[in-house]
């Protein structure tokens, strides 16, 4: 009888201890799964965090750029620079036209302006920051980050542009990344996606051109159909006081008296 109760304490012993040899295991591979599933969560919340300031810092970065220009444009400097860090995205100049139309009247112009864009490959989509016309676009996107110079009130419109021209530089058709803007003057071979990189231009005004016209009720057509962003601008015109959708692109500011044109060539060099 004595031995039989031995032995049976002597089991139950044996079976707590492998009771707790389970439990600590189970515990054990809890905290490290644990631990790595929070590890995963932070890691994907920093990358996201990175890739939105990342994307959020070129913004900035075209705005001050737009400010620049707008001196340029507005104030009647001659020369400017300003800065543009990579982040991690590739920068170029890229092919744009903007046609003005004003009805009644022999004003019939289209405008090789480019556009500055800064494009940041990201998963699903690839996001692109773009100034264009004296404008801040992202797309995808809605709204003006910088808006442009385009007034239409009462009897009076004025649609002002900065033309970007390209001095020591390709400027291309859409994204080409064989034309991608190289810091410091580098060669094509170099690599350009260092988050240190910086890209500093020179902004040299050109050519301003300037045409003012007194009108008896007629309309100014903005044609954006082929510029770099016509689905932005199509959303700043839709927001803006006056301006209608007349199809195809064309915005139009009617019933006006007096029209002002104005155009500032800015030659950027690296």
């Amino acid at each position: 009888m004595t031995r039989n109760s031995h032995s049976t304490a002597a089991s139950c012993k044996r079976d707590r201890g492998v009771s707790d040899i389970i439990a600590f295991v189970l515990m054990f591979a809890i905290i490290i799964t644990g631990v790595g599933l929070v590890s995963l969560g932070a890691f994907d919340n920093l990358s996201e965090f990175s890739d939105r300031e990342q994307i959020e810092s070129g913004e900035r970065g075209l705005s001050a750029a737009a400010a620049t220009l707008d001196n340029l444009h507005r104030q009647n400097d001659t020369r400017r620079s300003f800065s543009l860090a990579l982040g991690g995205g590739s920068v170029y100049v890229n092919e744009s036209e903007i046609g003005i139309e004003v009805t009644g009247t022999s004003f019939d112009e289209t405008y090789l302006i480019n556009a500055t864009e800064h494009r940041f490959d990201r998963s699903p989509d690839d996001i692109t920051v773009a100034y264009e016309g004296g404008a801040v676009f992202r797309r995808p996107g809605y709204g003006a980050r910088y808006e442009p110079s385009l007034t239409c009130e009462d009897d009076t419109a004025i649609v002002s542009l900065v033309k970007l021209e390209a001095d020591n530089f390709a400027v291309s058709k859409g994204y080409d990344s064989t034309v991608t803007l190289n810091p410091r003057g580098l060669p094509g071979e170099s690599p350009v996606a260092d988050l240190d990189d910086t890209l500093l231009f020179s902004a040299e005004v050109v050519e301003q051109n300037r045409t003012y016209r007194t009108l008896s009720s007629e309309d100014i057509l903005v044609d954006v159909s082929a510029s770099a962003n016509p689905e932005q601008w199509g959303n700043y015109f839709e927001a803006a006081s006056r301006w209608t959708d007349t199809g195809s692109g064309v915005y139009s500011c009617s019933g006006v008296e007096t029209v002002l044109v104005r155009v500032t060539t800015v030659e950027l060099s690296l």
